[in-house]
């Protein structure tokens, strides 16, 4: 099993990475530093994770944190792959886990 943990800020920009950035999403830890969050989502879920991020940083209200999923991660290349997915909250940043090859026994994050 193949693990990233990625940390942002409250703003969504990339803070730290730590595991296997390049086996798993295909890039250079360095490249993303700084980049917002949205380069590992797909384009058809920007929406809704944009609208979900400003509701936690309004109203604290949390929807899929804590929560092991299963989501598709944008890679580099712009391929998707299945991944299990786990974010927190942990002192004003955020941490996502994200770890592969995905479960079938975790729910699918309903888009």
């Amino acid at each position: 099993m193949a693990l990233v943990i990625i940390k942002a800020d409250r703003e969504g920009n990339i803070i730290k990475l730590e595991g296997d950035v390049e086996a798993i999403l295909g890039w250079d830890p360095e490249e993303l530093l700084g980049k917002p969050i949205v380069e590992i989502i797909p384009f058809r879920y920007r929406e809704r994770h944009a609208a979900g991020w400003k509701r936690w940083c309004t109203t604290g209200q949390k929807m899929v944190m804590g929560s092991w999923v299963r989501v598709e991660a944008r890679r580099a290349d712009g391929n998707e792959i299945e991944v299990n997915f786990c974010i927190t909250e942990r002192e004003g940043m955020v941490q996502a886990i994200v770890e592969t090859p995905a479960s079938p026994r975790l729910p699918s994050l309903d888009h």
